[in-house]
């Protein structure tokens, strides 16, 4: 029996997988647990359709990602950070800390997305990269200033 996956099933495929299996496992497993529907010819369609919106709203924020590298890289951006004796600052500057100043001057960029080897503790200047994903980076400078 021909079937399109509702979601990923381990050991079978992913969601959006034409799969032919066995009668009974499609019968009593895959079709009343809603993991998957039968594969007709109007199923397919809707599949092709649906391959193909998503197709297009990826390369939509592929475009995105790839403008919004554009406009950070090598930007300068400056984050205040309370210190105490000998420069060092009271916690640690971590990504989220960086992605939230991104963000409050209009860059949304995710925290995952920025590479920190490990948090910043001392006022400096620091260069960090931010991956939005394989192929698409942008190099950064944080300023971590007293405040």
């Amino acid at each position: 029996m021909k079937v399109i996956l509702s979601k990923d099933v381990s050991n079978l495929g992913r969601r959006g997988d034409v799969k032919e299996v066995v009668d009974g496992f499609a019968r009593n497993f895959l079709l009343p647990q809603n993991l998957a529907i039968l594969a007709t010819e109007k199923a397919l369609g809707e599949l092709e359709k649906s391959k193909k919106t998503e197709q297009r709203r990826e390369e939509k924020r592929l475009k995105m990602l790839k403008k919004l590298a554009k406009e950070i890289n090598d930007k300068i951006f400056e984050i205040k950070m309370k210190i105490g004796e000998k420069g060092r600052l009271y916690g640690s500057v971590t990504s989220k800390i960086i992605s939230d100043k991104l963000k409050s001057v209009g860059y949304q960029v995710n925290s995952a997305e920025i590479i920190l080897e490990q948090p910043i503790k001392e006022t400096g200047e620091y260069s960090l990269k931010i991956k939005f994903n394989e192929n698409i980076t942008a190099n950064i400078k944080v300023v971590i200033m007293p405040g």
